[in-house]
């Protein structure tokens, strides 16, 4: 058995439903590794936090607080949630978010969710009052994952964070996704 997590079917899919079935699809998987030994036994960690849904993106918008409830629901309904260890959540700072983003563009980050706007002036990105926050923790949550990988204490872990953060360029917002988490985490690797 194995996880169908990152086949192409589930990032080719089209609608969300689709991706919370892939999702299903992949915790039975896990559920599936887990039948014969424990998933804390084989080093898995999981990030969750209900302060993922505090990252608004304006009703009707498909990257939604709703995908984070169904995630966690698919997680939960799989048994997966207290199988695995809990992964920390903390805010990353701004030398390490810097790590793949620069100094102006964070700045832009600050500035257009001071101000209130809706959508980052750099791309198709929406943003609220929390988004910062809400994001800052999300890169928090894949570099403990990062750092706990390196220390061997888990070999994989799972970060069901919000906003995404996959496509963000270095100096643009892009894919609805602030930062790009998964860029992030690597550079930290580096160091």
């Amino acid at each position: 058995c194995t996880c169908t997590c990152t086949s192409t079917r589930y990032q080719s899919s089209s609608t969300c439903g689709q991706k919370i079935a892939a999702l299903r699809q992949c915790a039975a998987a896990w559920s599936c590794v887990s039948s014969t030994n424990s998933l804390h036994a084989m080093n898995a960690a999981l990030a969750l936090d209900q302060g993922f849904r505090d990252h608004h993106t304006g009703a009707g918008h498909p990257e939604s607080p709703a995908r984070y409830v169904a995630v966690t629901k698919a997680l939960q309904e799989a048994g997966l949630v207290h199988q695995m260890q809990p992964l920390d959540i903390r805010d990353a700072t701004d030398d390490e978010i810097q790590l793949c983003h620069p100094k102006g563009y964070l700045s832009v980050v600050k500035a257009h969710i001071e101000a209130g706007a809706s959508t980052l002036s750099t791309g198709d990105t929406q943003i609220s009052a929390q988004s910062l926050v809400v994001a800052r923790r999300a890169v928090g949550s894949v570099l403990n994952a990062v750092d706990l990988a390196f220390a061997g204490k888990v070999k994989r872990s799972f970060c069901a964070v919000r906003p995404p953060g996959h496509h963000a360029r270095p100096a643009q917002g892009m894919g609805f996704c602030l930062f790009n988490n998964i860029a992030i985490g690597a550079r930290h690797a580096q160091r």
